[in-house]
C-alpha cells in the first residue's frame, strides 16, 4: 500500500509538470511569436506625432508577402492600409469616453479579403452561404469603376488604330463587367512606399498592369482576339494621414502603348469604404 501511494505520487508529480511544461509553453509560444513579428516591424515618424509602422501581413495564396502599415496623425486616429488591393482594412477614431473605434467595415485578415475578393474567379463560393461575399471592402478599384454594359465596349477615338474595335471582358455581374472584371485592381498586391513629413503621414501605392486585363480566359470568350482593356496602365494612389483628420484619395494615371481605354483616365478611382 505504501508502495502504491508512492508510485501514485510521483506519478502525480509527473503530471503536474507535464501540466506545468504545457502552460510553460502555451504562455510563451505567442510571446515568440510576438517577438518575431516585432523583430519585422518598421516605424518612420515625423514631428507632430506623424508615424508610418510597416509590419507584415501574411502570405495569400498565391504566394505573395504582404504588409499591413498603420498611419497615425499624433492626435489619436489612425489608419491601416494593406498593399493588398490598396485596402483600408480600419479607421480608428477617437470616442468621447477616451477609447478608439473602428468606423469602417473589413476583415481580420488577408486571407479573408483574398477569398472574398477571388471568388468569381476561382469559381468557388466563399464565405459560405449567407457570408458577404464580393464586398470590395476598402479596396482599389480599377480599371473601370462600376458596370460596362453587356461586359463589352468599342472603342472611338480619332487618330488611332483601334478606333471601332469592339473589347470584350468579363461578364462578373450578371451580363454586365463590374469593378474591372474577375480580377480587379482590388486583387492585385501593390508596391508600397511609407511617406511623411511634419504633422502628415502618408502612403504611396504603385502598380502597372498590362493590357488585356479584364478577360480572364479561363471563363471569358474571345479573351484571345481583342480582350480585356487595351494598353498598359501605370497607376499611383496616395494615402495622406493629415492632421485635419480626413483620408484623402488621390490617383495619377499613365498609360503607355495603343490609344488607351476611353473609359477609366476619365471614371474616379472608387475608394469603397464599406461605412
Amino acid at each position: 500500500m505504501q508502495h502504491a501511494l508512492s508510485g501514485s505520487r510521483r506519478l502525480s508529480a509527473f503530471l503536474s509538470m507535464m501540466v506545468l511544461s504545457v502552460v510553460a509553453i502555451a504562455a510563451f509560444s505567442p510571446l515568440a511569436s510576438a517577438h518575431t513579428l516585432a523583430k519585422h516591424r518598421s516605424k518612420q515618424h515625423w514631428s507632430g506625432g506623424a508615424s508610418v509602422t510597416t509590419a507584415p501581413w501574411g502570405t495569400i495564396p498565391t504566394g505573395q508577402a504582404v504588409n499591413l502599415y498603420t498611419l497615425r496623425n499624433g492626435h489619436g486616429m489612425s489608419v491601416n492600409i494593406t498593399n493588398y488591393g490598396g485596402v483600408v482594412q480600419s479607421i480608428n477614431v477617437p470616442d468621447k469616453r477616451g477609447g478608439s473605434k473602428d468606423v469602417v467595415l473589413g476583415f481580420p485578415n488577408a486571407d479573408d479579403y483574398y477569398y472574398d475578393f477571388t471568388q468569381g474567379a476561382r469559381s468557388s463560393p466563399w464565405p459560405l452561404s449567407g457570408g458577404s461575399g464580393d464586398t470590395y471592402f476598402g479596396a482599389i478599384i480599377g480599371r473601370y469603376a462600376n458596370r460596362i454594359a453587356n461586359a463589352s465596349f468599342t472603342m472611338t477615338c480619332s487618330d488611332c488604330s483601334n478606333n471601332g474595335v469592339t473589347y470584350h471582358l468579363d461578364a462578373n455581374n450578371g451580363v454586365n463587367t463590374l469593378h474591372g472584371g474577375y480580377l480587379g485592381w482590388n486583387t492585385a498586391v501593390w508596391n508600397a512606399t511609407p511617406a511623411g513629413g511634419p504633422g502628415y503621414a502618408a502612403l504611396k501605392l504603385t502598380n502597372t498592369f498590362p493590357a488585356g486585363e479584364g478577360c480572364l480566359s479561363t471563363l471569358t470568350a474571345n479573351c484571345s482576339v481583342d480582350g480585356g482593356f487595351p494598353a498598359n496602365i501605370t497607376v499611383t494612389v496616395v494615402y495622406p494621414r493629415q492632421c485635419a483628420e480626413d483620408l484623402l484619395r488621390r490617383a495619377e494615371h499613365g498609360a503607355v502603348g495603343r490609344r488607351r481605354d476611353g473609359h477609366q483616365p476619365h471614371q474616379p478611382l472608387v475608394f469603397q469604404s464599406g461605412w
